[in-house]
């Protein structure tokens, strides 16, 4: 009897602290009021009102996203993502929303203001996230000095999620290249009402098999270069002058210009993406 009771204490037990901690992320991830003294009793409580604290926000989710339909499928990201953390002094707060896991990280960015700052906490969350395997992949956000800014860390990390693939399976955000933010941010707004000579654009472009996209890469990979450009492409010189002479007739745009370089090529990738 004795036994029984003891096991089902525990239980009783171990549910309140998941809620708690489920009760836990969903304040930190949504945004709270400051004036709420029950939100700031909770977080002062689990210890997230530090001054020294560093935050960041990891989502993960199978590398085949239909996995995450199965929640013993997410419950194993996330118990796989909680034991990574285990034997760092990293801070982990773990669950499932919607169909990706959630992981709240933080760790003191320093032991006094007499001490050097440690490293960012994301690069040292990196390796580990590493270690989940093949069959995950995982968005990071860059650190976040408060519990009030990880909102928009989760934002970020949603970002750097959609970045990651098989071959590049953890993605930090503080790496990802402005002009992948611009595509990324810009591709909805291009394809709901795209310029009018994109689609002329694209046409040309796949009458030519890719060659005038293929060009405008390489001369803005060789900086306005033509003669390097065609070299790279082992092209004589007059075959992309050609080239850009009928991309210039396609759209108006001259592929020798900065200005009009950039317009075609990301009009081009947020079409593509």
């Amino acid at each position: 009897v004795a036994a029984s009771e003891y096991v089902a204490r525990t239980r009783v037990l171990a549910e309140a602290a998941g809620d708690q901690r489920t009760e836990l992320l969903n304040v930190l991830i949504s945004g709270y009021d400051e004036a709420d003294g029950r939100v700031a009793t909770l977080l002062k409580r689990a210890g997230y009102l530090e001054q020294r604290r560093a935050y960041c926000v990891a989502l993960a989710r199978a590398t085949l996203a239909a996995e995450m339909e199965n929640p013993a499928r997410a419950q194993r990201i996330v118990d796989a993502i909680s034991t990574a953390f285990v034997s760092t002094s990293i801070r982990a707060l773990v669950g499932v929303r919607g169909d990706v896991v959630v992981a709240v990280l933080s760790d003191i960015r320093r032991q006094s203001g007499w001490t050097t700052p440690r490293a960012d906490l994301a690069a040292r969350a990196a390796p580990a996230l590493e270690l989940l395997g093949p069959s995950v992949v995982v968005g990071l956000s860059a650190d976040r000095p408060s519990t009030a800014s990880i909102p928009k860390a989760l934002r970020e990390a949603a970002v750097a999620l959609d970045f990651a693939n098989a071959a590049r399976r953890v993605v930090a955000f503080a790496d990802l290249p402005v002009r992948a933010l611009l595509v990324h941010r810009g591709r909805d707004d291009v394809n709901a009402t795209p310029p009018a000579w994109l689609a002329a654009f694209r046409a040309a472009d796949e009458k030519s098999d890719g060659a005038y996209v293929e060009t405008l890469r390489a001369i803005a990979d060789a900086d306005l270069n033509v003669q390097s450009a065609a070299r790279k492409l082992g092209k004589h010189p007059n075959t992309l002058y050609a080239r850009l002479e009928r991309i210039r007739e396609a759209t108006g745009f001259d592929g020798r210009r900065y200005h009009d370089l950039t317009e075609l090529l990301l009009a081009f990738e947020c079409e593509a993406n």
